[in-house]
């Protein structure tokens, strides 16, 4: 199973957690935002075991395979030098 992480936890995450469910070879296995209850409230909505408050955290415990970044554009590059 390829495991996903997220960055961010919108409208656009959600979204990619719902494609993610139609499939059978992935999964989304952590979420992380800057707010630690924003993060706690999306993987309760969204059916993920692990939520972040720190994007590093996340990086560095939740065993993903690949990171979708669902922050906003002015974020991007700074988020692709944590990954």
């Amino acid at each position: 199973m390829f495991k996903f992480g997220i960055m961010g936890a919108g409208t656009i995450a959600s979204r990619f957690c719902k494609a993610i469910k139609n499939t059978d070879c992935a999964e989304v296995c952590a979420v992380s935002s800057k707010s630690e209850k924003r993060a706690e409230k999306f993987a309760a909505e969204n059916g993920v075991q692990k939520y972040y408050g720190s994007y590093e955290k996340m990086l560095e415990d939740a065993g993903a395979d690949a990171v979708y970044i669902a922050t906003t554009n002015n974020f991007h590059y700074e988020n692709i030098l944590l990954c």
